[in-house]
């Protein structure tokens, strides 16, 4: 029997006190079209790959892009610092990018320790009455032009500048000012943010790959002379790891940078800003893909879902799934599988439940372990006297039925006015036709090319991931621990 419905729906944010720790966050949602599977990377020159002769080909952003399967999103300025991406950040311009993106990357901060630098040094060399410049000394000294004033005038330069930058306090206020900033973009990014994760670098020191400079008992070492100002940046950047931020990962590119032939000293002699090389940027583009760790998946390729697939990889909803490098989405969904991808969709604390044995069937050494107590204990999933039965299939109204259940258990009623022919509705079991009804309404849960929902058909790992990745643009389903 065919039967057409209406079905009023109110999204409907309540304050739940155990989600007291989450800020609060709307519920309107924004049609942007099809989704798309990004990769956003904001900060200055390196993410442009400034210097090197195919930037949109070599530079790290391309490269991590094109192994991921992503679109590349950049935001970077050449000379920017962390002032001009907050600057950036206040207009909102970016907003949309952040909370599109299954990716975020952050590189900034070189410059603000070069451009106080550089004029520390251009000021400790008028001192002398000079007319050259940090760049002119960079180039001409190390590059051994014979005839330039900057290599005649060496020795006394080399005196001065070793101890006017030895401490300098315009280059201790700059890598002062930075911590201030990255203070503000970090916040404002996971605020807004749903990525899977969000990478922050740490500050490279441009001139690692230059030499001490000795002229009669005076030596100048421009790479421990930065040292010390940006070991102060990246210390005051580590501690943002224990601010409770789920998703931030810190990655050290300095040490990367550090080995040979990483930065190109004479690439940059406009502005004594020593660039990352070609090799450099290869260097940082796999250490980044190891931090994403993003699952290369070869049976996703070419599907119709494939985009919602790579996102919903991208935000860890399919960990586990993965066994030689095949998702299987069209497997049969099991209700331990599914228990831990909600888990890991909501953001769930999983960790709590780790050690629990009390269910019969499920064994501490099943990696879903965890998840599973977690969606028991939520009261999510149902469970009986002989255990859980976490190898059995589920159909797609259980599915449906145990996302519905969060979503109350959040304080989110997902309903909405709308007209909807649902012709198998009397197919439906009757406790679950609100999750059933309330989640088709809203699109998370698909409809074949006659209108059925198909409640008792079994739920495949893709039909699975497309109704938690649906349910997220509907619902705050997914929050930034931000």
């Amino acid at each position: 029997m065919t039967a057409k419905k209406r079905i009023y729906i109110l999204l409907i944010l309540l304050s739940v006190s155990l989600n007291a720790l989450c800020p609060p966050l709307s519920a309107k949602g924004e049609n942007t079209g099809e989704p798309r599977f990004t990769v956003l990377y904001l900060g200055d020159d390196l993410i442009n790959g400034n210097g090197l002769n195919s930037p949109q080909r070599e530079r790290m952003s391309a490269l991590v892009s094109k192994s991921l399967g992503a679109e590349e999103e950049t935001w970077g300025i050449e000379g920017g610092t962390s002032k001009s991406l907050v600057d950036a950040l206040n207009t909102g311009a970016l907003d949309d990018l952040i909370k599109e993106a299954s990716y975020i990357i952050i590189s900034v901060g070189a410059n603000d320790f070069l451009n106080a630098f550089r004029e520390a040094a251009d000021a400790s060399i008028e001192s002398l009455g000079y007319e050259f410049t940090l760049a002119d000394f960079i180039t001409d000294v190390y590059g051994k032009n014979t005839d330039s004033a900057a290599y005649k005038k060496s020795g006394a330069a080399v005196k001065q500048l070793s101890a006017d930058l030895e401490y300098s306090n315009p280059v201790w206020a700059a890598a002062k000012n930075y911590t201030g900033n990255i203070s503000l973009i970090l916040s404002y990014i996971m605020k807004r943010s749903t990525a899977g994760k969000v990478v922050i670098t740490n500050v490279y020191n441009p001139y690692a790959g230059l030499n001490a400079l000795m002229s009669g008992q005076s030596r100048l070492d421009l790479r421990a002379l930065g040292e010390k100002y940006i070991s102060h940046m990246n210390t005051a950047l580590s501690a943002y790891r224990y601010y409770g931020w789920r998703d931030l990962y810190l990655v050290d590119i300095q040490s990367v940078l550090s080995q040979d032939r990483m930065l190109d000293a004479a690439s940059s002699s406009d502005n004594a800003a020593p660039r990352p090389t070609r090799s450099g940027h290869s260097a940082l583009a796999k250490l980044i893909e190891g931090t994403l760790a993003f699952p290369g998946a070869a049976d996703i390729k070419d599907r119709p879902d494939e985009i919602l697939l790579r996102r919903a990889a991208a935000w860890g909803i399919t960990a586990g799934l993965y066994k030689d490098g095949k998702l299987s989405p069209d497997a049969k969904l099991t209700r331990g599988d599914f228990a831990r991808m909600l888990c890991l969709c909501a953001g769930g604390n999983a960790g709590w439940f780790a050690g629990q044995s009390w269910l019969k069937d499920v064994q501490k050494t099943d990696a879903r372990s965890s998840y599973i107590y977690w969606s028991v204990n939520m009261g999510i999933i149902d469970y009986d006297y002989y255990g859980f039965r976490p190898d059995a299939v589920m159909t797609r109204e259980q599915a449906a039925s145990a996302l519905w259940k969060y979503l109350i258990y959040r304080g989110i009623s997902p309903t909405i006015e709308i007209d909807v022919e649902i012709k198998d509705l009397d197919n439906i079991s009757e406790n679950c036709r609100a999750a059933v009804e309330g989640l088709a309404v809203v699109g998370a849960l698909s409809l074949d090319s006659k209108s059925n929902v198909n409640p008792t058909r079994t739920m495949s790992r893709a039909e699975a991931a497309a109704m938690l990745m649906r349910a997220c643009e509907v619902t705050p389903l997914r929050r930034s621990a931000g």
